[in-house]
């Protein structure tokens, strides 16, 4: 539902009144497309083949590219436009991500009457993560502990807390290595205390990385220098569907719209960006 939005222009830029996000990301990226198909006459007539791909559930998980089905399309690449780079940028390479839960298994005990006979899970996660690296720990590397949530009374020791986190690196043999260096440490921590330790994880997205002298890469290239842009390839540690459909065999590259400020209510769009991803559109059509 939009009608909560007003947008207004101010110096060249498209925004909200500053009450809501302007939802461009990725409207913006919807505005593009639909503007392309609205000239479709144009590409039946060059002979043209592309289909038009509306993805959902792209922030909670890449759920619309994770089910998406092109293999009764001859499909030899994928133009993802979800970047809040300005355009002229596109992500040539781009880490992957897994997700990880970590439950701590401690001891209740009534904690006025009979503290020692407890074991606090929070006290024991708490460890953990104190003695864990969170941040960006190299280039293209980074982990985060995103929650951690544990007990239910103030008068009860923690039988239990839950510490949920992602480790995103370039390469997947770096991630599984992190996960495992995690596991190790938080097991080491619970074995401390006497608790236990239930880890699992999970693939979020793979990774991906195309070649500065791939097909892929040189018809971006193409597209954005004919654009009159200045081309920037980018290594980037932010997912999209690109990643998704890039492990499913189809190339795909995200590609820079600038809507910027995502996610905030100052996030805006300059028009001149809108109108040169609507020409960075038709170029790919058009160059093969």
């Amino acid at each position: 539902d939009t009608s909560g939005i007003k947008v207004v222009e101010i110096d060249g830029r498209l925004q909200s009144d500053g009450t809501s996000q302007l939802g461009a990301d990725n409207r913006a990226g919807m505005a593009v497309v639909l503007d392309l198909l609205a000239d479709w006459e144009q590409w039946i007539d060059s002979r043209r083949n592309y289909i038009a791909v509306f993805t959902i559930a792209e922030e909670i998980g890449l759920f619309g590219a994770g089910n998406l089905d092109l293999s009764e399309y001859n499909v030899d690449s994928v133009w993802v436009f979800d970047s809040s780079k300005r355009p002229g940028a596109y992500i040539q390479v781009c880490a992957g991500t897994y997700l990880f839960t970590a439950t701590f298994k401690g001891k209740a005990a009534h904690s006025a009457v009979n503290p020692e006979a407890g074991i606090s899970a929070i006290k024991v996660a708490a460890e953990a993560v104190s003695n864990y690296q969170i941040g960006k720990i190299a280039d293209m590397t980074t982990i985060n502990i995103g929650t951690i949530k544990g007990g239910y009374a103030n008068n009860v020791v923690a039988p239990d807390c839950e510490v949920k986190g992602e480790i995103r690196a370039i390469s997947e043999e770096r991630v599984l290595e992190l996960l495992d260096e995690t596991e190790r440490l938080f097991r080491e921590t619970a074995q401390k205390y006497g608790a236990k330790l239930v880890f699992e994880s999970k693939k979020d997205f793979a990774p991906y990385a195309h070649d500065s002298d791939s097909k892929i890469v040189l018809r971006m290239e193409k597209a954005l220098r004919d654009a009159g842009l200045e081309v920037t390839a980018l290594r980037y540690t932010g997912g999209s569907d690109a990643n998704v459909l890039n492990e499913y065999g189809y190339p795909a590259i995200n590609i820079g719209i600038g809507a910027q400020n995502p996610h905030a209510d100052d996030e805006f769009i300059l028009i001149e960006d809108l109108i040169a991803s609507a020409q960075i559109a038709r170029n790919l059509i058009q160059n093969k």
